[in-house]
């Protein structure tokens, strides 16, 4: 896997998803806003940001 997403709804578990990755998958927490208004545009725009931060 190259990306895991986490639901606004469980932010709470990303210290310990972060520790299981161990840096090896980009891992974001997805805006509240951006879940509630379905915007996977802009969900996809800070995807492409991150895997292109990580190579």
């Amino acid at each position: 896997m190259d990306v895991v997403l986490l639901a606004p709804q469980i932010r709470f578990a990303e210290k310990e998803v972060r520790k299981t990755l161990q840096d090896k998958v980009f891992l974001m927490v997805i805006a509240s806003q951006d879940f509630g208004m379905m915007n996977a545009e802009k969900v996809m725009n800070q995807i492409q940001q991150g895997l292109s931060k990580k190579h």
